[in-house]
């Protein structure tokens, strides 16, 4: 019977596939299966489109015991509590746990630990060694988790994007999403076993790209990939934070606003301050700083205004309201002070030396920005 050629990436919906290289595989119920790959010329995964190679029960005990599982999940805990820290009072939910052996790890290093398992041997052994483990999300509908792991699980999964998708729901905003995959980047470089790096139970391979791809689709941000052997077999960790980076960006945006929002503020303090003696209060240099400091000062501080800039493009323009003049009207007046509105301090000493040579032994004195600027 012909195999149906997908018509999209299963990961990413990209319409443009190259097919590739067809295996036959015996399954364990000694069914004779024909394999087609495709790849993905957008997110660079491979995927196959027999999905009754395994049934769901497959794995056993031996597997999930085996001691160089455990190790390598050691190796996995290590890679998250790099990047998190301190886990004290975090809940974990662990998809796809299994016996329960990674949710004793997450446990003893100090998460709450929930964990969702379809297979009713790994459940049922996962219970019994005293772990809260479910085979339905609706369990944990009303829970908040800080990690949601995916340890060597969405290689098995049909739309592994929507698989995701749906669990992350239960993701605290700004927390940690730890997805543990093969690797088709190094599988070239594979094990012992000739047959041991295309396992037919695994329905997609991943690249690094198709990482950043699954990102972009979950609309999380992705902190670290690091790749390495699992159980022999070449595969990546990676961790990825549920915040999106609109979101990301927008905290920042609003974080570096509050602070040039503070920043103005001293600077008109300071003139306000500083000004209450002298008739007159001299601007130099009408830029947006200048703007900015206009618009915060009080009236008795604006009735005062001199603005001066030294640019012919400005001079004899309005700001404000207030008319921009050249520096040599300071020659003019008496009795002011000068606030300069550039703060790099190459400007400002420079900015003083002319005002100093223009004014000579006129009644000035330099608004004193305090820590904002060199004086």
């Amino acid at each position: 019977m012909d195999i149906a050629i997908p018509q999209r990436c299963k990961l990413c919906s990209n319409e443009r596939l190259t097919i590739l290289d067809g295996v036959k595989r015996c399954s364990p119920d000694l069914k004779e299966f024909s394999i087609r790959y495709y790849l993905c010329e957008k997110c660079a995964s491979v995927f196959h489109d027999q999905l009754d190679f395994l049934p769901v029960d497959y794995y056993g005990s031996s597997y999930f015991n085996a001691p160089l599982r455990i190790a390598s999940l050691s190796k996995s805990l290590d890679f998250i509590l790099e990047h998190i820290g301190d886990v004290s009072g975090l809940k974990a939910l662990d998809v796809g746990c299994s016996n329960g052996n990674f949710m004793l790890l997450l446990e003893k290093s100090g998460f709450g630990v929930r964990g969702i398992e379809l297979s009713s041997q790994g459940r049922s052994e996962a219970v019994s060694r005293g772990l809260k483990v479910y085979d339905s999300l609706e369990f944990i509908k009303n829970d908040r988790f800080q990690l949601i792991t995916f340890n060597h699980v969405i290689e098995h999964i049909d739309r592994p994007a929507e698989f995701v998708a749906e669990h992350i729901q239960f993701l605290d905003k700004e927390c940690v999403l730890y997805i543990e995959v093969p690797s088709i980047e190094v599988l070239a470089k594979g094990s012992g076993s000739s047959f041991s790096n295309l396992y037919p139970n695994h329905i997609f391979h991943f690249s690094e790209n198709s990482i950043y791809e699954l990102a972009k689709i979950l609309r999380c941000t992705v902190v670290a990939v690091q790749h390495h052997n699992y159980l022999n077999y070449p595969s990546m960790m990676c961790l990825l934070r549920k915040s999106t980076a609109a979101e990301y960006q927008a905290s920042r945006f609003s974080k570096h606003l509050n602070y040039e929002n503070e920043e103005i503020e001293n600077k008109v303090n300071h003139i306000q301050a500083q000004s209450s003696d002298w008739p007159h209060v001299v601007i130099w240099g009408c830029s947006d700083d200048a703007y900015q400091i206009i618009n915060r000062l009080s009236p008795q501080s604006r009735e005062k205004l001199i603005l001066v800039d030294s640019s012919v493009e400005k001079i004899g323009k309005s700001l404000l309201g207030h008319e921009v003049r050249a520096p040599t009207y300071l020659k003019q007046i008496d009795n002011f002070i000068i606030a300069i509105a550039p703060t790099a301090p190459r400007i400002i000493q420079s900015i003083k030396g002319a005002a100093v040579e223009l004014v000579n032994c006129k009644n000035h004195s330099f608004c004193n920005w305090g820590n904002l600027g060199s004086q």
